[in-house]
């Protein structure tokens, strides 16, 4: 876990965090991942056909008609949650917390 923590500062922060930070981090994990066992992540599905409504040019009539998402039909996703572990995504939570410091804060 020390490992994983570290790296995720090195990726983050381009640095290794100290002792008091590698503590806080390894809580936040702890407490994601018992938060996250809670939950059930449902699979999510893509379409590849939806119902559109548009209006006849000339006549200014409503129709509906079917549209083929050819991009879905053969659509892979990337890892979902369902996917994985509670711990795996406690794990992400402590990515998104970092990525959200001030210390990554982006200053143009």
């Amino acid at each position: 876990d020390n490992e994983a923590v570290k790296r995720a500062f090195r990726l983050a922060f381009g640095r290794v965090p100290n002792n008091f930070e590698i503590d806080s981090a390894l809580q936040l994990w702890k407490a994601a991942s018992k938060e996250q066992t809670a939950r059930n992540p449902i699979p999510r599905t893509y379409p590849t056909e939806i119902l559109r409504t548009a209006n006849e040019e000339n006549t200014g009539q409503t129709f509906t008609f079917r549209e083929k998402l050819f991009e879905y039909q053969d659509y892979e996703p990337d890892l979902q949650p369902h996917q994985v572990d509670a711990r795996t995504r406690g794990l992400a939570d402590l990515c998104l917390a970092l990525l959200n410091a001030n210390e990554f804060l982006y200053v143009y």
